[in-house]
């Protein structure tokens, strides 16, 4: 009889599409293509443990210091690749703010991270200020230390007396970016127990703003020395992982709309977001002269936000052009 109900389990799971999520309760394992696991609990929508005791419950997530915990079951989607997303329904909070989030583990050789999508929603008339936190805590309790750390993201590892569970790695999609200044808003991690990411942001009257995180989990090392090289290539396969989704982000499965909402994370003239401002930037924009935002190949192409499409749009890039982060 188990054998039978696994059998049309994995018949259910199969045919599900992208438009038809199933509603799960509990905890709900994701697993990577290299084997690693993620294991999301509800309703909050962090990873408990994960492989080998990686994680103590990573993933947290606070708005003016209300933590999110969803009204209700998350939905499972299950992409072509066998990518899996769970989408977490709209949570209220005061003062006419919502938080959704989209969890989404890609399954792909060599990538072994979980993309947390955190939607905050301003439904007032009126410009709002939101303190986010993004937090968690690394399985390897007091032994942890910080290998790596820079504006976009920490890599944590054991030290010399470590209990050699694997090291993760946290990054903040580019930071936060601001179009006038260029500045990136610092993230701020603790060393030990517990790694937080402390983001100020203003959310425009009756609009959303999106923020990315990538949780990346390594191998467990063994019993073994942090010193000798199998370690170091875990570290470094991490830290692999954090490099390149920094030069080419995952955006995978993201709809328009998300992608609409993560303006804040590029300068206004990365118009293509990858992180430099170029002929690409040029030809996008090109592309989309005389038209308006809503009809263009994408609404970045109005650099200046004047609702219209035009040759200011392409001076402002190229006064921007060599421009990179």
């Amino acid at each position: 009889m188990l054998v039978k109900a696994l059998i049309i389990a994995t018949s259910a799971i199969t045919t599900l599409q992208a438009d038809q999520p199933i509603q799960l309760p509990g905890t709900v394992w994701l697993t990577t293509a290299d084997g690693l696991m993620f294991d999301i609990r509800q309703p909050c929508g962090s990873t408990g443990g994960g492989t080998d005791g990686a994680f103590n419950g990573f993933g947290y997530l606070q708005v003016n210091g209300q933590p999110y915990r969803a009204p209700g079951p998350f939905g499972l989607i299950i992409h072509p690749d066998w990518g899996k997303t769970l989408t977490a329904p709209p949570m209220p909070l005061h003062n006419g703010l919502t938080v959704s989030r989209k969890i989404y583990v890609p399954y792909r050789p060599g990538r072994n991270y979980i993309r947390y999508l955190d939607t905050i929603r301003n439904d007032t008339p009126h410009m709002q200020a939101v303190l986010v936190q993004f937090f968690g805590f690394s399985g390897l309790g007091n032994a942890a230390v910080m290998r790596e750390s820079t504006n976009e993201y920490v890599m944590i590892g054991a030290g010399p007396d470590g209990n050699h569970r694997p090291p993760i790695g946290v990054l903040m999609q580019n930071g936060l970016r601001h179009a006038p200044d260029k500045i990136t808003d610092r993230i701020f991690y603790d060393a030990g127990l517990f790694s937080c990411a402390y983001l100020w942001i203003q959310i425009k009257p009756h609009s959303r703003l999106s923020l990315v995180h990538y949780v990346v989990q390594g191998r467990r090392t063994g019993w073994i020395t942090p010193h000798v090289a199998g370690m170091q290539d875990d570290y470094d396969d991490v830290q692999r992982q954090l490099e390149e989704l920094l030069a080419s982000p995952d955006f995978d499965y993201l709809d328009s709309e998300d992608l609409y909402t993560l303006w804040n994370f590029f300068i206004d003239t990365d118009v293509n977001m990858d992180g430099h401002v170029n002929v690409l930037d040029l030809i996008v924009v090109r592309n989309d002269l005389a038209k308006t935002p809503e009809s263009a190949s994408t609404p970045r192409s109005d650099v200046n936000n004047d609702l219209s499409i035009n040759i200011l749009d392409l001076i402002a890039i190229r006064n921007d052009l060599g421009w990179q982060y």
